[in-house]
């Protein structure tokens, strides 16, 4: 009974899926493919080219950031190596289409020889060292989100959701991210610990181990123990094959040090590699993004957000002064606790879609954001302490609802901002 009302709550707010034929900006929609958690997707064609089109359609918070966070890219140039968002639509992001196998089925389908396999780890390093260069990490490195062209044993990247990137602020921070596969996520994802490239080191060492190793059984734990990650990181014992060369075996064994400080980086990594490669290799350099958080005396403005009537005009007083006064704004949502069943659903479903049309608008007028979701919190405690850490120069909410658990929510989210004692502006819809 409480699927079905989580079901029926999901259906009344998000969108309809799409058919043959129909429009995602400028993609045509061919046919729909098995999609992924939280999205719908489907292969479109556009100017000649494939793309993939992804539909948010969920009430899952993980979902939804990464989501925001693919969407971040699609206003940067492509890059021929990283299968990211490259166009942004109304009901989500969309993809090139190489229509490479990931680098599982790759291997399932045929195993790669020695040399074949320590060929394309060497190219994969080089694309990750290209990320690292430019202080971004992936840190969803595994054998699902790593393409393989078998025509050329050339590698790329894709699954770029819970990615960091130098400028951006970090849409996972108070939200524990979800590796498409533990066994590559480095101890210091697994305890919730502030990841960096490090973690990307560990996913890879990981990886070279996987493909450089013919043996089906490639570690000496029960699988029992796979359900308790960070204790089967301590524990396992990895046994690289012999046959490998010698610093090989040894660039595994450091790459997956438990400590992130005793890791290479990916420069040392390549620079072994680069020994057992068979060619060199090199892609064009990743896409330079100016810094954004400078200068100092930028007024930081946090506004807080829920899917209300003063939600619209939140936002598009946010992009109209933003520019005009170089705001560094941060929006604040608070998913209450004591939502009841089916309640929940609906109101997340209405905060993301509001969320998702204001942070696109943010992002077409190139204006400096940050976002912290707060999911099952006392909205009132979350709302003063946020505001105690981020001691913000402004702080604007909308009036109290009229009616229901909103007006409740506000009231006394207001008086604890007020508590806070914060420069509080109240907003009116009408404004």
């Amino acid at each position: 009974m409480w699927a079905r009302i989580q079901e029926m709550a999901i259906r009344r707010e998000t969108p309809d899926e799409l058919h043959p034929g129909d429009k995602a900006g400028d993609v045509t929609i061919r046919q729909r493919i098995p999609g992924i958690v939280g999205n719908r997707r489907y292969r479109g064609f556009a100017e000649m080219r494939p793309f993939e089109v992804r539909q948010f359609y969920d009430v899952d918070t993980s979902a939804f950031l990464r989501w925001q966070q693919q969407a971040r890219y699609a206003h940067l140039p492509e890059h021929p190596s990283y299968v990211r968002a490259c166009r942004e639509w109304d009901g989500g992001v969309i993809l090139p289409d190489p229509r490479l196998p990931t680098l599982a089925q790759s291997t399932a389908r045929e195993p790669m020889e020695s040399q074949t396999a320590l060929d394309f780890a060497y190219r994969l390093a080089v694309i990750i060292n290209t990320l690292h260069k430019h202080c971004s990490a992936h840190l969803n490195l595994c054998m699902h989100s790593v393409l393989r062209d078998p025509a050329t044993n050339s590698p790329a990247l894709s699954r770029f959701g819970q990615s960091l990137r130098n400028g951006w602020q970090d849409l996972w921070a108070n939200t524990r991210r979800q590796s498409l596969d533990w066994r590559f996520a480095a101890p210091e994802l697994i305890r919730g610990d502030t990841p960096d490239t490090a973690a990307d080191v560990f996913a890879f060492g990981t990886l070279l181990q996987e493909i450089t190793t013919p043996s089906p059984e490639r570690f000496s734990l029960t699988h029992w123990l796979v359900s308790m990650p960070l204790l089967w990181k301590l524990l396992s014992s990895p046994t690289p094959d012999y046959s490998l060369p010698q610093q090989v075996r040894a660039l595994i064994s450091a790459t997956r040090e438990y400590f992130p400080h005793n890791r290479p980086c990916m420069d040392e990594v390549i620079r072994v590699l680069a020994e057992t490669a068979s060619e060199p290799y090199s892609i064009p350099p990743e896409i330079e993004e100016p810094p954004r958080p400078g200068p100092p005396s930028r007024r930081r403005v946090m506004l807080f957000i829920k899917p209300d009537k003063h939600a619209g005009k939140l936002f598009d007083e946010a992009v109209i002064k933003a520019p005009q006064n170089d705001d560094a704004l941060l929006f604040v949502s608070l998913i209450p606790l004591n939502l009841a069943y089916g309640e929940l659903e609906m109101f997340k479903a209405r905060l993301f879609k509001t969320l998702g049309k204001g942070l696109r608008a943010c992002r077409d007028h190139n204006i400096l954001w940050g976002l912290r979701l707060l999911e099952n919190v006392d909205a009132e405690r979350a709302a003063e302490r946020i505001v105690r850490q981020f001691s913000p120069d402004l702080v604007v909410c909308g009036r109290p609802s009229d009616k229901g658990v909103l007006r409740r929510m506000t009231q006394g989210v207001v008086r604890h901002i007020e508590k806070a004692q914060a420069n509080l502006i109240l907003l009116d819809s009408e404004a």
